[in-house]
């Protein structure tokens, strides 16, 4: 009975912290993209990092997350809401095995500050899967996509109240620069 326990306990934890840690294996280059040597630290302010690796009851749900300023990602997790992580690719993105870091069709350098900055400012707020225009918490692409609605610009696919990394990933107002 006790490891039984230990069972359900370890895959608990499991779907609270993996989700958010990804799963380096490939070394891609496409056309355009930085290939996987390349190591993006530094600064990418506004641009988008996504990836599908995280999972939950086999589902790709993924992650998503903005650049800050010096290497900063500003990122919504269950555990901490909207958080700012230093060396941000470093410590969430670099072991990724999808996606990538992506610009935004047409942004001017003033939208790509908009975006940060309004992901800067809400910093603090609340984690939470509610429907996308219904309050004023965050869950990772919703973080993203108001970011850019903020800035102009629409990135993703609204469906049924959710935006998705997947559906940034595929927006026509992405493009991927650096491929995880």
């Amino acid at each position: 009975m006790k490891l039984k326990k230990l069972i359900a306990i370890l895959l608990l934890v499991a779907l609270i912290i993996l989700p958010y840690k990804c799963f380096a294996t490939s070394d891609t280059e496409n056309e355009g993209i930085e290939p996987r040597w390349y190591t993006p630290d530094g600064d990418w302010p506004g641009y988008i990092f996504a990836t599908l690796d995280n999972t939950t009851s086999s589902w790709n749900h993924g992650h998503a997350g903005l650049g800050g300023n010096n290497g900063e990602t500003i990122e919504s997790f269950p555990s901490t809401g909207v958080a700012v992580f230093s060396n941000g690719y470093s410590k969430n993105w670099s072991s990724c095995s999808t996606g990538g870091i992506y610009s935004i069709n047409g942004a001017s350098s003033s939208q790509y500050d908009s975006a940060k900055n309004y992901a800067y400012n809400k910093v603090g707020t609340p984690y939470s899967l509610s429907l996308i225009d219904g309050d004023s918490t965050y869950y990772c692409s919703e973080l993203v996509y108001k970011a850019w609605k903020n800035a102009g610009i629409t990135v993703g696919t609204n469906v049924a109240g959710f935006i998705t990394p997947k559906s940034i990933m595929d927006s026509s107002n992405t493009r991927l620069v650096y491929s995880f």
